[in-house]
């Protein structure tokens, strides 16, 4: 059973959830869990089913706050530190660990993850630099992170401050792999999700305001161009997986109503 929870940052920069009461039905009343945020919250589960959720706090550090058990109670706030500039994102790895990605104040991308069922936390390391060269890769926003669940391979992109999608991979057992410029002409922090066979769905807004997308098929994940999905965007995209295997695509338009694309068959855009 699935029962769909929401988490925002409310108006006196705490933060809220409300839940569903029952599968397809209505929410509960809201819940204020505290502590001083800003920027938008990540959420992620563990293996156990617990959620995490991770926001900059007012201090630029990044905080998480944890269930105890599965739709229960909720631990104290704890702070991971860092000197963050945008929102986190956050995944759950094949092996059980809890990873979380930002956006620090030299423009980097950096992350930290649990390293035992106590939820011990490894401590932040650098992620954004290309490995074989040593050269930094500035980032302009925020990063977005992926993991399929089935095969382990992760995920991290970010828009940057070159106006191209930058992107690394993680291949379980193997570690990370050097970041790359996709190239584009991005004026949006990119969103991105795993389709039913495997494939990297990539999209963001371009500099023309339109939807862009690149897309990678497994194995061993070349990357495709860029294909514009025409639109008149007025903030980034968010995609999601229906259950037959097609992808949607959710953006507010330029008119601030929201506006919806899906694939009509896997891989096929309407």
């Amino acid at each position: 059973m699935w029962l769909l929870e929401v988490f925002v940052l409310g108006s006196d920069t705490a933060l809220w959830k409300i839940s569903q009461s029952s599968p397809d039905g209505t929410f509960s009343g809201w819940q204020g869990l505290g502590q001083t945020l800003t920027g938008s919250p990540a959420v992620t589960a563990d293996a156990a089913g617990n959620l995490h959720v991770f926001a900059t706090g007012s201090d630029q550090a990044l905080w998480t706050i944890a269930e105890t058990s599965p739709g229960g109670t909720w631990g104290g706030w704890m702070s991971l530190g860092g000197v963050i500039l945008r929102s986190p994102s956050a995944i759950t790895n094949m092996d059980g660990s809890v990873e979380v990605f930002v956006t620090g104040s030299d423009q980097q991308i950096w992350h930290n993850w649990t390293v035992d069922a106590a939820f011990d936390w490894s401590g932040w390391s650098v992620l954004s630099t290309q490995l074989f060269t040593g050269t930094a890769v500035p980032i302009a926003g925020s990063p977005v992170a992926i993991v399929n669940p089935s095969s382990g391979w992760a995920g991290v992109f970010g828009t940057g401050t070159d106006g191209t999608l930058w992107y690394t991979l993680h291949q379980p057992g193997q570690g990370w792999f050097h970041f790359t410029s996709l190239g584009g002409n991005l004026s949006s922090d990119p969103s991105a999700a795993f389709g039913n066979n495997g494939s990297i769905n990539v999209f963001a807004r371009g500099g023309d305001d339109a939807l862009w997308f690149i897309t990678a098929q497994p194995s061993p994940y070349g990357f495709d161009s860029w294909t514009s999905l025409g639109g008149g965007l007025g903030g980034g995209p968010t995609p999601a997986l229906n259950q037959d295997g097609r992808m949607a695509v959710f953006v507010e338009g330029g008119d601030t109503m929201l506006w919806t694309i899906e694939q009509s068959s896997p891989g096929s855009w309407q």
